[in-house]
């Protein structure tokens, strides 16, 4: 308990808030590096088959998947942004900024769900478990014990923060899907 009394009283609650992007671009970096090869090794597996269908052809899924974690990514720093400004200025967290932090953590259980579910490696699961959830459950346990966010904040954000993730998800899968063939953004052949 000392480490994490430690912990709480160095880490800055600013650098806390900036914090969140770097985690999410290590997580969905495992993500993009790992997919394409991870649903090759898979693709006759119902579920998977089932899950791809916002998916590109196997050689631009790389591709796609990069452009939409680039529209996500800049929308967690824009998103990011407004929360560190409110911050500063009000004193509190932003709701949907808070509502992230709690998508974050159950996106990081959900691959730890795929990974026990299908028993094997799913792409994601390892930042997942060492990266995004210690963070992400450590920044929701930080803002809630200095008041800058109470319990009603995460819940309402939560509320707010998954159709926006998931437009900004799906959207992105879209676009990436008409975009990466069209910019030859794919992996060479193996």
């Amino acid at each position: 308990m000392a480490f994490l009394e430690t912990v709480t009283v160095s880490v800055d609650l600013t650098i806390l808030i900036w914090l969140i992007p770097v985690v999410f671009f290590i997580h969905d970096g495992e993500e993009v590096l790992m997919v394409r090869r991870w649903l090759r090794r898979h693709q006759s597996q119902p579920s998977i088959v089932k899950a791809t269908r916002f998916l590109a052809s196997d050689k631009y899924v790389t591709g796609q998947f990069a452009i939409a974690i680039f529209l996500l990514g800049v929308s967690l720093l824009i998103v990011t942004y407004t929360a560190a400004v409110q911050y500063h200025s009000q004193g509190r967290l932003s709701g949907l900024y808070a509502g992230i932090l709690v998508a974050l953590v159950i996106d990081g259980l959900k691959h730890i769900g795929m990974w026990i579910r299908l028993k094997h490696y799913t792409p994601g699961v390892i930042t997942a478990i060492v990266v995004e959830i210690p963070v992400a459950s450590y920044a929701i346990y930080r803002f809630y014990s200095s008041g800058v966010a109470n319990f009603q904040t995460f819940i309402w954000g939560f509320i707010i923060a998954l159709p926006f993730v998931w437009f900004v998800v799906v959207g992105g899968l879209i676009v990436g899907k008409v975009m990466a063939p069209r910019i030859g953004f794919r992996k060479p052949s193996q």
